[in-house]
């Protein structure tokens, strides 16, 4: 929907605003290629060694651990992300009170408003029910732009991530190690072929400060005589930014997906300034 005549203008905010609100963009920009540079810096620098352990003294069970060479500098990737999300949602928040500003109808709280980021229809219909000062074209732009609309959905974390910034000591980063051993041989007593292993999975994540993690157990139905070491493996750690507010509502974004916030937040500001095909790259199924 083009941006109404009536207004004179085909743009919904000046080009000074405009580049006011993609300098916000740009800084997330770079923290995102900062922490994307830190990140291969020290994959380049650590190595990942699988360790088998029997349990002893039956030995009819055996550990799996995973263990890094260095840990990972938690804290430090933690305030970058914490920067990134934090420019990206003040990007939003800025336009909207640009937007509000400008074209709402009737009175408003400033302090009450905010871009929307909704993610079910009961969210959407109780941020419109606050917002009504704005005309209808208007709010018919922030609903475009809703995860709740999909198919791109990675705004969702971003209010969490941005608040958790304000109110927790570091945002929570952990690595989910992939790639894992699949295959190894082991000995047994007994000739029978009758072999039962029973495994227990346990974790794939290292936290922080941590170098070590169980990844799991297996009992097997007769003694083992033998388990063979596995040197250092091609495992591939995948970070993971948790914006859930604890375990139990454990969401999280990857890197790539952190990583690809300011660009969309960028397509989202050019489609509510009046680009409309803004609209198209800013949903775009995510690679």
């Amino acid at each position: 929907m083009p941006i109404p005549s009536a207004f004179g203008v085909r743009s919904a905010l000046t080009h000074d605003e405009v580049s006011m609100l993609h300098a916000r963009i740009r800084r997330a920009s770079r923290a995102a290629t900062q922490l994307k540079a830190a990140v291969l810096e020290w994959q380049s620098k650590v190595t990942f060694t699988s360790h088998v352990t029997v349990q002893e003294p039956d030995r009819t069970a055996f550990d799996l651990h995973v263990e890094v060479s260095r840990t990972y500098p938690h804290d430090d990737w933690a305030i970058i992300s914490s920067e990134l999300a934090h420019n990206a949602r003040a990007a939003l928040d800025n336009l909207n009170d640009r937007l509000f500003i400008k074209y709402a109808t009737g009175p408003y709280e400033a302090k009450r408003i905010q871009f929307p980021i909704t993610s079910t229809g009961k969210e959407w219909r109780s941020w419109k029910q606050s917002h009504r000062a704005l005309p209808d074209w208007l709010i018919e732009r922030y609903q475009e732009v809703q995860p709740r609309t999909g198919p791109y959905l990675g705004l969702q974390g971003l209010a969490s991530m941005n608040n958790q910034d304000k109110h927790v000591w570091l945002q929570r980063v952990s690595l989910a190690l992939t790639n894992l051993p699949g295959r190894g041989t082991l000995s047994v007593e007994g000739t029978s072929p009758d072999l039962r292993l029973a495994p227990v999975a346990h974790g794939l994540f290292l936290g922080r400060g941590e170098r070590r993690v169980h990844i799991a157990s297996a009992h097997s139905s007769r003694k083992i005589v033998d388990m063979p070491q596995i040197a250092e493996n091609d495992i591939h750690p995948v970070l993971h930014f948790h914006v859930g507010h604890d375990e139990k509502d454990d969401k999280s974004y990857t890197l790539a997906e952190l990583a690809e916030i300011p660009r969309r937040v960028a397509h989202a500001v050019d489609y509510m300034n009046g680009d409309d095909s803004a609209l198209a790259r800013y949903q775009a199924v995510p690679s």
